[in-house]
């Protein structure tokens, strides 16, 4: 049995090392990523309105869509039949029903392999169609009359 002089000791010298241990902050959460907003309608589009005259994307949305995205930045949803959804929807847009919430995310013509980064946007239906903004169809050099297959990905 220890002397009770060596108990008091080591309690001494664990007390000490106590004091220097100092807490670790905790991380601060990281920022909510800003919110999705709907796609701008254009009103006043009337018919016989060119394609050229709908696509009004700015040229710094142009190229966020077209920005090279790491394959392991994203996350298969699955593989749509696609058209053309309201032309007067400014952006690049997806609606599917793969996703519950607006998302980012990025389409793939699986006719051409060309790819643009979107906003994924809930749909009711089916989760095998896909309503395709004006913008991404001619971005991935989609027909713009028809049904193309695409595969759509989401950033997890």
């Amino acid at each position: 049995m220890l002397p009770m002089r060596n108990v008091i000791a080591v309690s001494c010298v664990v007390l000490a090392g106590c004091a220097q241990i100092q807490p670790q902050p905790t991380p601060e959460p990281a920022p909510p990523a800003a919110p999705i907003s709907q796609p701008v309608v254009l009103e006043n589009t009337g018919q016989n309105t060119s394609p050229d005259d709908l696509d009004v994307v700015s040229r710094e949305d142009r190229e966020i869509a077209l920005a090279t995205v790491a394959p392991d930045a994203l996350r298969k949803l699955g593989t749509v039949v696609g058209s053309l959804g309201n032309p007067a929807e400014v952006g690049f847009w997806v609606k599917t029903g793969f996703v519950d919430a607006p998302t980012t995310g990025q389409i793939t013509n699986l006719a051409t392999g060309d790819s643009v980064n979107v906003d994924l946007f809930p749909r009711t239906g089916a989760t095998d169609a896909a309503e395709v903004s004006l913008s991404a169809l001619r971005a991935i050099n989609a027909p713009l009359a028809g049904l193309s297959k695409f595969d759509l990905f989401v950033r997890p």
